[in-house]
């Protein structure tokens, strides 16, 4: 749990700040071009993570 938060924290973070720093050295399009491409592979990312942790649970490792 405690890593769960502590990733949550650092992305709270890190996103304005990499937002900030993409916007400041290109514009603004860049920076929607970069959040779309990071929304739409974070499902798809977060998908084999649900897997594994469903088959540790049948496991009981």
């Amino acid at each position: 749990m405690r890593a769960a938060s502590s990733a949550q924290y650092i992305g709270q973070v890190t996103g304005p700040l990499a937002g900030g720093f993409i916007a400041a050295h290109s514009d603004m399009p860049a920076v929607v071009a970069m959040t779309s491409m990071l929304m739409f592979a974070a499902p798809r990312s977060m998908r084999g993570c649900s897997q594994h942790r469903n088959r540790t649970r049948e496991i009981g490792a």
